[in-house]
């Protein structure tokens, strides 16, 4: 899953970027724009795993770093900021601010033309501006989790409660945390946490399309994984030896005749490019305009514009009426990016504190005196 928090669907930065972009003649790049439009930024960026240790406290076990050929010029590189009123400038050029690491790296975004969007890590002290040869969306999928190498005890005791944000000790099970001021932040399972960055070896070539820039964005960037397209959470039946669903995304902003609108299932990126090659047979696109991207409950496709008033833009189609004024489609989003922030989760709940998981599993089991 990606390893970043999402904003809220009902988030806006459209009047603070106006404001820089007004007060400081300064046009913020598209794609930084999307990159903070979608993600909240801060300490809680980029996801820690916390454990409760004996003494009540919680220490840090795990994190997300960047692979080891990075590792001595970022390692300390944890935190981005929107910085509304910082833009650096630094050898006649403008740079906006992304990230701190250490006491002098500044990781900035190019603001001029013939840096659009490049990151660079600039030491002002050392007065020294590396390329970092790639963009903000580029630089979060390099990130991958790992348990903190320097912390001893032993991983194979860790286990997590479902409902507890912390991961405990097996023979510890009574400790409670002393510090209820809690010093993080948990991100909160919503948006991209369904939602897989693309790997670095999965690269996908969307130049000879001509999408619109946000689809060709996500898919670029992110795709679909897991199954049905989504990273949905199961629980694992040891005795039968198989999976169970343990959750299901809901489009949280709408609901249609008083019901929720669950995802049934999403596209990926090579299904979706499968699509384009015969989209124009199909009957979203000869009626609406429309692309499938996706399905909801038993009878709704969720689609996309890439042409002409609906560019961009996440409609729920189906056959029959969707409310009372015989609409036989809704808007969902204004893009792709916005449709995703707006998904959460909702979980069976009879099995909710029943469950747990052992340390680097993706899956719940069942407690043995609750199977």
């Amino acid at each position: 899953m990606t390893l970043i928090k999402s904003r809220s669907y009902f988030d806006s930065l459209t009047e603070k970027f106006e404001y820089v972009e007004s007060s400081f003649e300064t046009r913020i790049p598209k794609l930084l724009q999307l990159f903070y439009e979608t993600f909240e930024t801060g300490s809680t960026l980029i996801k820690s795993e916390y454990f409760l240790a004996e003494t009540g406290k919680l220490n840090i076990c795990g994190g997300a770093i960047l692979p080891d050929e990075y590792e001595d010029q970022f390692e300390n590189l944890v935190e981005f900021e929107v910085f509304y009123d910082n833009i650096i400038s630094f050898e006649n050029s403008k740079y906006w601010l992304v990230g701190k690491g250490g006491s002098y790296f500044r990781l900035c975004a190019g603001l001029e033309e013939n840096e659009l969007d490049q990151l660079f890590l600039i030491e002002e002290e050392l007065d020294v501006k590396r390329n970092w040869g790639a963009d903000i969306f580029s630089f979060i999928r390099k990130y991958r989790f790992t348990s903190n190498k320097h912390l001893e005890i032993d991983f194979n005791r860790l286990f997590q409660n479902k409902g507890e944000d912390f991961w405990r000790l097996r023979g510890l099970e009574n400790v409670q945390p002393t510090d209820l001021r809690r010093h993080y932040e948990v991100i909160p399972r919503r948006g991209f946490s369904f939602i897989n960055t693309r790997s670095l070896e999965e690269e996908l070539d969307l130049s000879s399309l001509e999408l619109p820039f946000k689809v060709s964005t996500f898919f670029q960037y992110f795709q679909f994984g897991g199954e049905k397209g989504l990273n949905l959470e199961r629980i694992y039946l040891e005795k039968e030896d198989t999976f169970i669903s343990f959750e299901s995304a809901v489009f949280v902003p709408l609901k249609i005749q008083n019901e929720n609108i669950v995802i049934k299932e999403m596209w990926n990126g090579s299904k979706f490019l499968k699509f384009l090659e015969t989209y124009q047979d199909s009957s979203n696109w000869k009626n609406h305009k429309l692309l499938t991207i996706g399905q909801a409950g038993n009878e709704y496709d969720i689609c996309i514009g890439i042409q002409d008033e609906k560019s961009e833009e996440v409609w729920l189609v189906s056959e029959s009426p969707l409310n009372d004024n015989g609409d036989l489609m809704i808007k969902l989003a204004d893009d792709i990016f916005k449709f995703i922030r707006g998904l959460e989760p909702i979980y069976k709940e009879e099995y909710f504190d029943k469950i747990y998981r052992n340390w680097e599993e993706d899956f719940w089991r069942i407690q043995e005196n609750e199977a």
